[in-house]
């Protein structure tokens, strides 16, 4: 049996006035939370491209040197410390001599120096990436 007090009219419990229906009133839709989860998605995805795209200490190369077949085996200086060595371009279709190399934006001395050369020297002002193409001239003996 149950308690007559605890039911109201229509099935209703006491208490709850029109909370609950008997089935036949209108339904309230719930609100959505597509937009707050797609605005989630859109924050998430930036934040993994800021966090892969910006300057860091991860190792893809900014500066691209090139020249002819006599760069190979040159000594690369950037700021006055040696970065490496170019090395042959290969099969890479570009033929002669490149190197790769990582650095901040702002002004950098590049210097390149082999047996039988003059020295390269330039300063170039890099910003994001810089390509320079080094020509370097046989040193005659005059200086």
């Amino acid at each position: 049996m149950t308690d007559s007090s605890a039911i109201g009219g229509e099935g209703q419990v006491a208490g709850q006035g029109a909370a609950i229906s008997s089935g036949t009133g209108p339904l309230v839709p719930k609100a959505s939370r597509a937009t707050q989860l797609w605005l989630a998605v859109i924050v998430f995805v930036l934040i993994m491209l800021w966090l892969e795209t910006r300057n860091g200490p991860h190792g893809s190369y900014n500066l691209f040197l090139s020249g002819d077949s006599e760069l190979v085996g040159a000594e690369v200086f950037i700021d006055g410390k040696k970065a490496g060595t170019t090395t042959s371009s290969g099969d890479s279709g570009i033929g002669g001599a490149q190197f790769y190399g990582h650095v901040g934006d702002g002004y950098h001395l590049i210097e390149i120096r082999k047996r039988g050369f003059e020295p390269f020297n330039q300063r170039v002002l890099l910003r994001r990436e810089g390509y320079l193409n080094v020509d370097l001239k046989p040193n005659t003996g005059l200086d």
